[in-house]
C-alpha cells in the first residue's frame, strides 16, 4: 500500500490524497469479492439464523470482512512465495510456470479493493437490513387472531409487497414439506462434505415459490436499494464541511486504514502489524474472549463474562430503583473509543449517571410516573436537534454543492469529492423523493410518512456526524423505534386511526424496519470506505462507486439467502435457540404491529410525560452546544448526551475508564506516549472481532456448546 504519515494525534492524514489514483478494481479483484460475498451470505445463515452463536455481521466493520482480508492476504502472500520458489527452479517447465505465476498474483492495491467491497457487502445480511424486512412484510398475514386486528390490517398490503396466498405464508413460518436432496458432491473423498454444503446452500432456492416472490424481492431490493444509495448521497454532502471545516478525524477509518498499510502508525516509525504494543493490546482481548470461551467447557474456570450486574447491590428503597444498573465491558468500544475526544467519554459517564440516579430521585420525591427516566425520548430530542444543528451548520457547503449541481459553477471544485456535486445532489434529492412517495401512493397518508422519514433524515444526519466526530463503533448509536412513537407521543394515537385511515397506520408500521436497521451504520461505513480508499491511493470516487456496487450486490445476495433460508427452515424458528417466535426481529416488527392494532381498540392520547422528555432533551442539548460555542473549554458535549440517552447501560463504564486512562497517559506521557499507545487499543478491538470471528465459525461444527456464548455488538 501507500504510506501516509499521520498528521494528528489520533489518526492518519485523512485528507485527499495527492498520489495518483490506480486503477486497482480489476475483474478479477471483483470477481473474489463476489464469490468470498457468497460465502460469507452462506456463513451467516448458518452463525446467525439456524444455530446462532454470534452477530459477527453486526459490528463495525463487519468481522467477516476483517478475516475476509487475513484469508485473502494470507494466500496472496503463500502463492507469491511459491511462485518465487517455482521460477528460481532449474526446471525449465517449473520456472516458467513459477514466473507466470508471479505475473498472475494478486497486488496488494487489489486485496483493498476486495476489502473495502466486503466492508459494505458483508453488512449486508446483518441483522438490521433483510433480516428485519421480511418479518415486517410477512407477519400480518401469518399471526391474527381474534384478540388482534393482524387480519384485517394485512387486507391493505399490496400484492407485491408480500406473498398473500395462505400455504405461501405457511411456508415462509413453518418451512417448506419438501426436503432438498442430496447431490453425488457428498462422496467426493476429503471434501465431500465441504461440498455437499455450498449444494444445499444453493438449492435451498428450490423450495421457495418464486411466482408469488418475485414481485417483493424486486420491490423489496429496489426500495432498499435506492435508500442506500440516496443516504449515501446526502451524507456526502456534508462532507467538505465535517472533513475540511470541522476537521474531523473519521477514527474508525482508522483501524481499516492500519490494517492494509505499511508504513509506520501514528508517527510511532513501527509498522502496524510489527508494532509490540499492537499485539499487546491484540492478545489482551485474544485472552479476555479465549477464558470466556474456555468456561463455557469448564464452567469453574475464572473469567469476566460480558457484564456485571452491579444494581444488585441496591436493595434498599429508593436505591433499588437502580437495580438494572450493569458494568458492561464492550471490547469494541474500549479499544477503539481510545480515540474519543475526553469531552465525550466525560459527557457519556456524566449523564448516564444523571439518568440513573433520577431513579432513587424521583422515588424520593414521591414521583410514580413509569418509564423515568425517558432515556429514550430524551434521546429523540437531542438527535433531532443535533441534526438539524449539523443542517444548518454546513448550510454554506450545501448551497455551494446546490449552485454547482445547478448551474455548473466553475469556481466550485468537486474534482476530489466521492461523488460529483450533481450526482450528490440530485442523487440525493431524487432518492429520498421516490422513498416518501413510494408508501404514498399506496396509501399511507402524506404527512404521516413525510413526519415519520423526516425524523428519521434527521437521526442519519446526526448519526453520521456524531461517528465521524468519536468514532465509536456502536450500529445503534440512534434512540430505536422512535421515528414514529415520537409522532403518537405529541399526536396521540387518535388521528393515526380515526375513520379511513388505518390503511395508511397499517402500512406505515410496516416500515419499522426503517427505525430498527442497521441502515445509519453502513451509510456512514461507505463514507468511511472512501476514506480509507482516498487514503490510501485508490482515490475516493472509484472508492464510492466501488462500495455503491458491492450495496446492490450484496442485497441482491442477502435477499435471495433470506428468501431461501425462511423457505428451508421456517421463520418461527430462525434466530433463535428452541423457540418459535422467530427471534427478535420478528418480535420487534409484531410488537409493532400489535401497537397499531391496540391502537383501534384502545385509543392513545398524547403522552405528557414523554413529550416532556423530548423536550428536555432537546432543549439540553440546545443547552450543550451553545455552551461549547461560548466556552472553548466547557466539559461537556452534546454528542455525548445523545449517546448516553441512546444507552444509558451499555457505554457508562468504558467511557470513565476511558477518560480516567486518557488523563492519565497524557499527564505521565504528553501526546507522544497517547500516540504510541494508540495501536494497542486499536488492536485490543480488532483482536475482540477476530476472536468471535473465529468462535462464529467454530459453531457452524461446535453444536449448543458455542452458544452458552453469545456475543452482540450494540
Amino acid at each position: 500500500m501507500i504510506d501516509t504519515a499521520p498528521t494528528s494525534p489520533t489518526s492518519p492524514e485523512l485528507g485527499p490524497s495527492t498520489a495518483p489514483h490506480r486503477s486497482v478494481v480489476t475483474v478479477r479483484a471483483l470477481l473474489i469479492a463476489a464469490v468470498v460475498t457468497i460465502a460469507i451470505n452462506a456463513w451467516v445463515e448458518y452463525s446467525e439464523l439456524v444455530t446462532p452463536t454470534s452477530q459477527m455481521s453486526e459490528s463495525t466493520p463487519p468481522i467477516p470482512a476483517i478475516l475476509s482480508l487475513a484469508l485473502v492476504a494470507f494466500l496472496a502472500v503463500l502463492w507469491s512465495r511459491v511462485a518465487a520458489a517455482l521460477a528460481s527452479s532449474h526446471l525449465p517447465v517449473l520456472s516458467a510456470l513459477g514466473k507466470l505465476a508471479q505475473r498472475r498474483a494478486l497486488t496488494r492495491d487489489e486485496i483493498l479493493a476486495i476489502y473495502l467491497f466486503l466492508m459494505v457487502a458483508a453488512a449486508m445480511p446483518s441483522v438490521g437490513i433483510v433480516r428485519l424486512v421480511l418479518p415486517c412484510i410477512m407477519e400480518l398475514q401469518y399471526f391474527g387472531e381474534p384478540q388482534n386486528h393482524f387480519t384485517e390490517m394485512a387486507r391493505y398490503l399490496p400484492a407485491h409487497w408480500a406473498p398473500l396466498e395462505p400455504e405461501a405464508v405457511r411456508t415462509f413460518w413453518e418451512g417448506a414439506d419438501k426436503t432438498i436432496p442430496t447431490s453425488f458432491l457428498v462422496n467426493v473423498p476429503v471434501v465431500g462434505g465441504m461440498l455437499e454444503s455450498i449444494w444445499q446452500f444453493f438449492a435451498q432456492s428450490t423450495v421457495v415459490p418464486w411466482r408469488l416472490w418475485a414481485a417483493p424481492f424486486a420491490v423489496w431490493t429496489g426500495y432498499l436499494v435506492v435508500y442506500f444509495v440516496s443516504s449515501f448521497c446526502l451524507v456526502t454532502l456534508f462532507r467538505k464541511q465535517w472533513a475540511e471545516d470541522d476537521h474531523l478525524t473519521f477514527p474508525l477509518a482508522t483501524m481499516s486504514i492500519e490494517m492494509v498499510r505499511t508504513g509506520s502508525t501514528f508517527g510511532t516509525g513501527v509498522p502496524f502489524l510489527k508494532d509490540p504494543v499492537m499485539w499487546v493490546g491484540f492478545s489482551l482481548a485474544v485472552l479476555y474472549d479465549g477464558l470466556n470461551m474456555l468456561k463455557v467447557f469448564s464452567p469453574g474456570l475464572p473469567a469476566m463474562g460480558m457484564w456485571y450486574p452491579i444494581g444488585k447491590l441496591f436493595t434498599e428503597s429508593p436505591w433499588n430503583t437502580m437495580s438494572g444498573l450493569m458494568v458492561w465491558y464492550k471490547p469494541e468500544i474500549l479499544g477503539l473509543g481510545y480515540l474519543v475526544p475526553s469531552e465525550i467519554l466525560l459527557s457519556i459517564f456524566v449523564f448516564s449517571m444523571v439518568h440513573w440516579v433520577t431513579r432513587p430521585a424521583a422515588r424520593i420525591l414521591g414521583v410514580q410516573t413509569p418509564g423515568l427516566p425517558f432515556s429514550n425520548e430524551q434521546a429523540t430530542g437531542a438527535m433531532i436537534i443535533l441534526g438539524l444543528y449539523f443542517l444548518w451548520q454546513a448550510r454554506h457547503r450545501i448551497s455551494q454543492v446546490a449552485r454547482k449541481a445547478l448551474t455548473g459553477d466553475p469556481n466550485i471544485d468537486d474534482s476530489r469529492e466521492p461523488l460529483s456535486h450533481r450526482t450528490a445532489f440530485f442523487g440525493a434529492v431524487l432518492g429520498i423523493l421516490a422513498l416518501v412517495l413510494f408508501p404514498i401512493l399506496h396509501g399511507v397518508d402524506w404527512w404521516q410518512f413525510c413526519g415519520y422519514f423526516g425524523v428519521g433524515t434527521l437521526f442519519l444526519i446526526a448519526y453520521a456526524r456524531n461517528r465521524a466526530e468519536t468514532g465509536l463503533p456502536i450500529v445503534w448509536g440512534y434512540p430505536l423505534l422512535k421515528q414514529k412513537s415520537v409522532l403518537t407521543d405529541f399526536l396521540g394515537s387518535t388521528p393515526f386511526i380515526r375513520a379511513g385511515r388505518l390503511q395508511s397506520f397499517s402500512l406505515l408500521s410496516v416500515f419499522v424496519f426503517l427505525e430498527r436497521g442497521t441502515y445509519y451504520a453502513i451509510t456512514s461505513l461507505k463514507q468511511e470506505a472512501c476514506i480509507v480508499g482516498e487514503t490510501m491511493g485508490i482515490g475516493a470516487r472509484r472508492t464510492a462507486r466501488l462500495v455503491i456496487g458491492a450495496a446492490v450486490f450484496g442485497l441482491l445476495v442477502a435477499m435471495w439467502m433470506y428468501i431461501a433460508s425462511y423457505h428451508t427452515w421456517g421463520g418461527n424458528v430462525m434466530e433463535t435457540v428452541g423457540g418459535t417466535q422467530g427471534g427478535q426481529r420478528a418480535g420487534i416488527a409484531l410488537h409493532e404491529f400489535q401497537y397499531a392494532s391496540d391502537a383501534i381498540d384502545f385509543p392513545q392520547p398524547p403522552s405528557t410525560p414523554r413529550i416532556t422528555a423530548t423536550v428536555v432533551g432537546a432543549v439540553m442539548t440546545l443547552g450543550l452546544i451553545l455552551a461549547r460555542r461560548e466556552w472553548v473549554a466547557f466539559p461537556l458535549h452534546a454528542v455525548g448526551f445523545a449517546l448516553a440517552s441512546c444507552h444509558e447501560n451499555y457505554m457508562w463504564f468504558v467511557a470513565i475508564v476511558l477518560f480516567l486512562t486518557k488523563s492519565a497517559v497524557l499527564r505521565l506521557g504528553g501526546a507522544r506516549l497517547y500516540r504510541r499507545l494508540a495501536p494497542g487499543f486499536i488492536a485490543f478491538t480488532l483482536g475482540h472481532f477476530v476472536s468471535i470471528g473465529l468462535w462464529s465459525f467454530a459453531g457452524l461444527y461446535g453444536g449448543d456448546m458455542i452458544q452458552r456464548y453469545r456475543v452482540w455488538f450494540l
